[in-house]
């Protein structure tokens, strides 16, 4: 633990200038690359997906919270590959989150807002809409992108493409910082849809703990020249945490900063 903590010391500079920080020379593996190209192509092309500013997204939402499910209606905000909110309206008032690259809140009906470890943002942005991370992850040069090979998801063979922020031993001797940013996109290997996006998210006091975080998508759907799932599911450590289904979905109404405070 001696070695681990001023690596998590580091981690709000970490945040603010992970652009402009030392790296190591990245890995980008020509097939992995390859892959995440078709999957941008399948999705609309890279041209309509840039052209995404940010999007709205009305639909339902199931929280599944100690055995019990809990529906409710959900709006869905999200801003470019960071900047990601949904407001539940949940029989008890309404629950909302936010969540954007190194910072996040949440509020339950009637409570205070409160924040998100920064540990835990990294990865929150854009969770309905994964290609625009995809298009992200092929034009950030500064990102490792490993092709890990085939294997069965629900009986699809599936892609494996691990990414992570390359940086030097200088400023991540432990490789604690990179780990905190790597991800793996499952990709069908005949459709190039995005089933599946796993991380890891972490109790709020332990950085270094890592806790299994995927997000599912199926339901896929040709809006505004950009193919995009309406079904969501978030599961940690296995568990079901909550299933979105999209009605509708619309691009560039114009949201700002505001649109994503509580």
């Amino acid at each position: 633990m001696r070695l681990m903590r001023p690596a998590l010391l580091l981690l709000p500079t970490f945040l603010i200038s992970i652009a402009v920080a030392a790296q190591q020379p990245p890995r980008r593996d020509p097939e992995a690359v390859a892959i995440l190209t078709q999957c941008l192509n399948a999705a609309g092309g890279a041209q309509a997906l840039t052209a995404v500013r940010d999007f709205s997204a009305p639909g339902t939402i199931i929280y599944f919270w100690a055995g019990k499910e809990v529906q409710g209606r959900a709006m869905i905000r999200g801003r470019g590959t960071n900047d990601f909110r949904v407001d539940a309206n949940l029989p008890e008032g309404t629950r909302s989150w936010v969540g954007s690259f190194g910072h996040g809140s949440t509020r339950d009906p009637g409570g205070p807002v409160k924040a998100i470890p920064a540990h835990n943002t990294l990865n929150l942005g854009a969770l309905s809409f994964p290609q625009l991370k995809v298009a992200a992850v092929v034009n950030n040069s500064s990102l490792s992108i490993q092709y890990v090979g085939l294997v069965d998801l629900n009986g699809r063979r599936t892609y494996v493409i691990h990414v992570k922020q390359a940086l030097s031993p200088s400023v991540d001797p432990d490789g604690i910082l990179s780990h905190l940013t790597a991800m793996d996109f499952l990709i069908d290997s005949t459709t190039y849809e995005i089933l599946l996006v796993r991380d890891t998210v972490h109790p709020d006091d332990n950085a270094t703990q890592d806790l299994v975080h995927e997000v599912e998508f199926s339901d896929y759907r040709l809006t505004n020249s950009c193919v995009v799932p309406f079904s969501i599911t978030e599961r940690v450590n296995g568990q079901r945490t909550w299933t979105i289904q999209l009605s509708a979905i619309r691009f560039n109404a114009g949201l700002t900063d505001s649109d994503f405070q509580l």
